[in-house]
């Protein structure tokens, strides 16, 4: 695990932690469905509407749900911009890198966009350059602590509910932040808030995800994150990282799918500053010390929601988000 050097991150250029984006905005589209299905502000699922609508692509590729494991995330690959709201909303789980490949080879002889974790953008870059020239744009969503499979079952375990049961499962569900949403075949309905489930991340985090560095979709043609702003929701951080990325999004701009927002590096280190000491640094003490107890399986019985709240609701208060983009000059 890297060590966390609290002179050297403090004193670290902004711009360096975010790896240089040509444009840095906050920002959410101007439809309001989008917006609202969305995890923050909709800007993903404006995204594919827009690479769809205005023939920028033949085919989008990205997480949805399986058709028959409703409970269960997989990659697919949406033609029309009817079906771009099939890839709405954040999928909080690590997904394996072969299936997409699986589908670049399926279409091979189509213009295609990839959205995709952080740590899988160097591969795709190199197989855009070498084998897939038809990959046209990456898109990567910030990726903090992702987790395995397992925490969602865990999450239908303390909902009572069994995989083969779910009609409908969403992990951002209602008014933003929104929380783990999940309907029966029989109309039965469940609702955690997301503060009840975040330390779930810590529970079943990888090891691989432990180590990495990736955070904010370095060297994607554009990030998108939550906007951690108090008093402010429904916002995304948008990051053009290529003239690709920032033609799309003043494109979008252009025709009014996006209203935007320019916000500094140094606005957004600090918005997401408990993210990126981990993946940049390392896990501060009180998380590590938290992961070191929540990992053990024997114990997840007997974990109640009202202490992951708690927990949940210290962390947010140490390390995430910021007062007011107007106002924070410090």
């Amino acid at each position: 695990m890297r060590r966390f050097d609290r002179k050297a991150f403090l004193g670290a250029e902004p711009e360096k932690l975010l790896d240089y984006p040509l444009d840095q905005h906050i920002g959410y589209s101007t439809r309001m469905d989008m917006r609202q299905n969305g995890s923050s502000g909709g800007v993903g699922t404006a995204i594919v509407h827009f690479l769809l609508k205005y023939d920028k692509v033949d085919a989008v590729i990205g997480v949805g749900f399986h058709p028959v494991s409703k409970s269960k995330p997989v990659y697919m690959a949406v033609k029309s911009e009817e079906e771009a709201g099939f890839l709405s909303g954040s999928k909080y789980l690590f997904m394996e890198f072969q299936p997409i490949e699986k589908l670049l080879m399926k279409y091979c002889d189509s213009r295609t966009a990839v959205f995709a974790q952080p740590c899988f953008v160097h591969k795709l870059r190199f197989l855009q350059h070498t084998r897939y020239r038809n990959l046209k744009y990456i898109i990567s969503p910030f990726c903090g602590y992702n987790m395995s499979y397992e925490g969602t079952l865990f999450l239908l375990r303390k909902a009572g509910i069994h995989p083969v049961e779910v009609k409908r499962l969403s992990y951002r569900y209602g008014p933003y932040p929104g929380g783990f949403y999940v309907e029966t075949e029989k109309g039965k309905t469940i609702q955690f808030p997301k503060a009840a489930y975040e330390i779930v991340n810590l529970m079943f985090l990888r090891s691989g995800c432990r180590k990495c560095p990736y955070y904010s979709g370095e060297g994607a043609d554009i990030a998108l994150g939550d906007a951690w702003i108090r008093y402010h929701d429904s916002y995304t951080v948008i990051l053009s990282r290529t003239p690709e990325g920032r033609s799309i999004i003043r494109g979008m701009e252009k025709e009014n799918l996006l209203r935007i927002s320019v916000i500094t590096s140094r606005q957004l280190v600090r918005m997401h500053r408990g993210n990126i000491r981990f993946k940049k640094f390392s896990m501060p003490w009180y998380l590590r010390l938290i992961h070191n107890i929540v990992r053990k399986r024997w114990l997840h019985p007997w974990l109640p929601f009202g202490l992951l709240v708690c927990l949940s609701g210290i962390r947010r208060k140490i390390c995430m988000g910021i007062e007011d983009v107007e106002q924070d000059h410090e």
